[in-house]
């Protein structure tokens, strides 16, 4: 049955060759394809004239001269970062001799060595890197491209955008160009510098190849620049720098699946961060600001009942009573289009611009509101005075812990990705100096004991935290990251 049918439809085809053949001889058609084959030949194999060599290489010469003057100008200011930080091991001892759990114990407290890099943005010795560059350290190391070494002191650092501020004291330092991130397309050409894999200063060049990426950290702030510039461990903190010599981004995380660089690079705008310093300085950390509302998507269905174009936009789900949005009007259903003119096109990106903005200035938003667009101008506020609004009664803030607690509401376990039946109160604020605040406790955070006993809520939290004494020790059971584990809060 096969061969039939092959054999069937072979007839047509022999057919078409001998009517090809009779009317276009073989012999042309061989002449014609030797003439295309000696052209290709002729065109692969055809050398540059000496003038032709020369141009060519003037060219490159030029393009060439243009990264290592580049690379000369920016390598100065970066810095190579080694901090050292004690932690205490948290695997059981299964030994009953003292003198094998004195020497051995994976629970004695033990020194870690971190490594990253940064770079200098002014004379005063301020530099920039990356949070968890220099998280927990209890020294922080700096040292220039010229070798000489300074102890430096944190001024400020961020955990949600990743970022930190540290400095040292030192006459003559060089200072790196600080650009502007929103200038930034896809396509140009980029440097990179830092200390992969312990290799100093080391600089590796690419293209921006893509903008606004979201999803990579976990950071609540995630709007990167992704580069193809080969970025490693150990680069953490450095910079990303244009042609012109001026830095676009802090390089902060790679994408792998074997732990070294595989294409995909992704660094902080530059942007961003300038507008966050100023709080690193005068407060140590960043108080990030909100309106008082909770958005989502808009995807193809919301987008053609709205008659707007998909992707243009987020739409409000949630306003919260007594908060900026509901004093300036805003009501569920509205599009926010805009913030201080920079297109919003996400979640994530909406967040990022709020996030810019200081508390107490306004958010200039352009709204898709009862069918036309109109300008809002609202008022940022402190995160905790929006939320607090919202659970009402379900909060208490603890004055001698420095904490804040809530139930957990629809909004909080969205917020801190709070997977379902997990009970307790999550930590909604932490004070930078207090008890907690130095602890190993984080925001979003949820405690499910004090004490040995269960949290279920926050009267629970009050009850028991009413009997504990911080002079002896208070037991915390806390979930996070679905993982359950002890930590003690003492005043020492």
């Amino acid at each position: 049955m096969s061969y039939f049918s092959r054999t069937y439809f072979s007839l047509p085809v022999i057919l078409l060759i001998l009517l090809v053949l009779h009317f276009f001889p073989f012999s042309t058609f061989a002449s014609g394809l030797s003439e295309n084959l000696n052209e290709s030949k002729t065109l692969t194999s055809q050398k540059l004239s000496a003038e032709e060599k020369k141009e060519a290489i003037d060219q490159l010469s030029v393009i060439s001269k243009v990264f290592v003057e580049v690379a000369a100008e920016v390598k100065p200011a970066v810095v190579n970062i080694n901090t050292e930080t004690t932690i205490s091991g948290n695997l059981p001892s299964n030994s009953d001799d003292p003198y094998f759990d004195f020497y051995f114990n994976p629970n004695q407290p033990r020194k870690s060595q971190g490594l990253g890099s940064g770079f200098i943005i002014n004379n005063e010795g301020l530099i920039l890197t990356n949070y968890h560059v220099i998280q927990d350290a209890k020294t922080i190391s700096v040292r220039l491209s010229d070798q000489r070494e300074f102890e430096a002191k944190l001024i400020g650092s961020d955990e949600q955008s990743d970022v930190a501020l540290i400095k040292i004291e030192g006459e003559n330092l060089p200072v790196a160009k600080l650009g502007d991130s929103d200038k930034v397309q896809v396509g140009e050409w980029v440097i990179a510098v830092g200390s992969p894999f312990s290799f100093e200063f080391t600089v590796t060049a690419g293209i921006i190849s893509a903008m606004k990426r979201s999803g990579v950290t976990g950071a609540r702030f995630e709007n990167y620049i992704q580069t193809d510039a080969a970025i490693n461990p150990g680069n953490s903190g450095g910079p990303l720098v244009n042609l012109n010599g001026e830095v676009i981004g802090i390089n902060t995380a790679i994408v792998s699946r074997s732990g070294g660089f595989q294409g995909l690079g992704f660094a902080i705008p530059i942007n961003f961060v300038k507008a966050i310093i100023p709080q690193l300085q005068d407060y140590g950390e960043v108080k990030h600001g909100v309106i008082g509302v909770a958005v989502q998507p808009l995807d193809k269905d919301l987008a053609k009942k709205y008659n707007i174009p998909e992707n243009n936009g987020v739409i409000i789900s949630e306003v919260y009573k007594d908060s900026p949005a509901e004093k300036e009007g805003l009501v569920k259903g509205d599009i926010i289009l805009e913030v201080n003119s920079r297109k919003i096109d996400s979640v994530n990106s909406f967040i990022f611009e709020i996030g810019m903005i200081l508390i107490g200035a306004k958010a200039e938003m352009k709204v898709f509101h009862e069918g036309q667009e109109k300008q809002v101008s609202v008022e940022v506020a402190p995160a905790e005075s929006v939320i607090f609004q919202e659970a009402g009664k379900d909060s208490v803030t603890d004055k001698e812990l420095g904490l804040t607690v809530s139930n957990i509401t629809e909004t909080l376990a969205k917020q801190y990705k709070i997977s379902p039946g997990i009970k307790g109160v999550v930590i909604i604020e932490l004070k930078s100096n207090s008890v907690a605040g130095k602890s190993e406790l984080k925001e979003g955070n949820i405690i499910t004991e004090i004490n040995r006993k269960k949290i279920n809520n926050v009267e629970d939290y009050k009850k028991e935290i009413s009997k504990a004494n911080i002079k002896n020790g208070i037991l915390f059971l806390i979930n996070k990251d679905n993982s359950s584990e002890y930590i003690i809060l003492e005043q020492k």
